[in-house]
């Protein structure tokens, strides 16, 4: 696939010096974490619940094998994925006025309307956690929706402020419907237990993944049913980029029909990494991940700070390992080959390949560093390396790349706040090419086998 694979400058690529210094904008958490510092001098116990992990490691035990048997239960789509019933609010119809929603002159309506279902893996999630809720944002149009993007929050993304601007762009001026999942953990999600977005535990976060994992999976198969030409768009920053590429995984090992779905990760890792080496790190309440710690929190006092930390860091990782992207990755492949075997046939091939896939990435980021982006990437090539439809579709020259890699000025915090331009752009061409391939696909393949 290395005749396909493009790496490329996007358009708001500028000099070396202009990214720095839009990367130093990342430095700005440091405030946040000063503040944290010098509460913590003062009030240690309030100060602690303002850092990730305070409530230690969980049961990752038991989290461990719940997980791996929804892995297991995955290529079984109607009994776990399928999504039997939807609790629909009513719907809000949002019509426009001194022409602030119009397309082409034309005024266009929107349709917010907010649905429920119980997440796949509820059984590992708190209370308040185990109804998935997500916002359906559409145009007022008739009909099954023709393009729909699936849009995952990144982390500490409380709500869908960030990505509804998006969303209703999408709407009125290309008539793609948006679906906004709020995330385990997260905003009306979150435990009342946990402060803000700091997840308590080692075992939340691997929880959180998988759930929103499964959840996003579970609408993408539910979109792709409600008709043969309806394509689909798996987007989020940060976090959700990982969560994005994880989806089109777990739907083509559910056996969905990945060749009409798009993949945009804007800016992510599939990795734990950084949350060690990256800007977050600083956030961790590394004391209480420390193995010497006892039910107090009271730590042994014959080791250095940095040698705790080093420990604490060395077991995450080895956690992490177990359960990010990688992980995610190989068991997928894993299963998919095990299938192949069992079915003594090629002949479902062509439903394995991934329509489109579009990764951005910055090139200074302080909370992912660069060396975590570009490993991310290659995974994500590799993917579509393994696609068994590569030599077919490398064959039509007239159809844009399947797999393409954007580096973008700036950092982290840049990227935030230029997502609903630079995001949404990412995804519009996205689609656009899915669309010209599928346009192509039946006549043009067929001829140049």
């Amino acid at each position: 696939m290395k005749e396909e694979a493009d790496v490329t400058l996007s358009h708001d690529s500028g000099g070396g010096f202009v990214s720095k210094l839009l990367g130093w904008l990342d430095l700005s958490y440091c405030f946040f974490v000063a503040l944290v510092d010098a509460l913590e001098l003062f009030l240690p116990n309030s100060a602690k619940k303002f850092r990730f992990f305070s409530k230690g490691w969980g049961n990752l035990s038991l989290t461990g094998k719940t997980l791996d048997k929804a892995m297991y239960n995955l290529q079984n789509k109607d009994r776990f994925l399928h999504l039997s019933h939807i609790k629909w609010d009513d719907p809000k119809i949002f019509r426009p006025f001194c022409g602030s929603i119009c397309r082409n002159g034309r005024a266009v309506a929107l349709i917010v309307k907010v649905g429920r279902f119980e997440s796949p893996i509820a059984s590992l999630l708190p209370d308040e956690s185990k109804q998935c809720v997500f916002h359906w944002v559409q145009p007022l149009i008739s009909g099954a929706p023709k393009q729909v993007v699936i849009m995952f929050p990144g982390t500490a993304e409380m709500g869908i402020v960030e990505r509804l601007p998006m969303a209703k762009k999408l709407a009125v001026d290309y008539d793609m419907t948006s679906i906004l999942i709020e995330a385990p953990y997260y905003g009306i999600r979150k435990p009342n237990d946990q402060t803000l977005w700091f997840l308590n535990t080692v075992a939340d976060s691997f929880v959180q993944g998988h759930a929103i994992a499964f959840e996003g999976a579970a609408l993408a198969m539910y979109c792709l049913d409600q008709s043969p030409e309806t394509q689909v768009c798996l987007t989020g920053f940060s976090w959700g980029a990982a969560t994005a590429a994880s989806v089109s995984q777990v739907v083509r090992l559910a056996g969905g029909d990945v060749s009409r779905i798009a993949c945009v990760p804007y800016v992510g890792c599939g990795t734990g990494d950084p949350i060690q080496s990256g800007m977050l790190a600083r956030s961790v309440h590394w004391n209480a991940l420390y193995p010497g710690v006892n039910d107090e929190g009271d730590l042994p006092c014959n080791d250095s700070t940095n040698q705790r930390i080093h420990n604490a860091k060395k077991e995450l990782n080895s956690w992490q390992e177990k359960f990010d992207f990688t992980a995610l990755l190989d068991t997928c492949q894993k299963q998919a080959q095990r299938a192949e075997q069992q079915q003594h046939s090629s002949s479902k091939a062509d439903d394995k390949r991934i329509g489109i896939m579009r990764v951005v990435a910055t090139q200074n980021d302080h909370f992912i560093p660069k060396r975590f982006l570009e490993h991310f990437s290659a995974q994500l090539e590799a993917i579509m390396a393994d696609d068994p439809s590569t030599s077919d579709q490398a064959a039509i020259d007239d159809c844009p790349p399947r797999f393409q890699v954007r580096w973008s000025r700036g950092g982290h915090l840049y990227a935030a706040l230029s997502r609903y331009k630079y995001q949404r752009e990412s995804v519009i061409e996205a689609m656009t090419a899915l669309k010209a391939i599928h346009k192509n696909r039946i006549d043009k393949i067929n001829a140049c086998i």
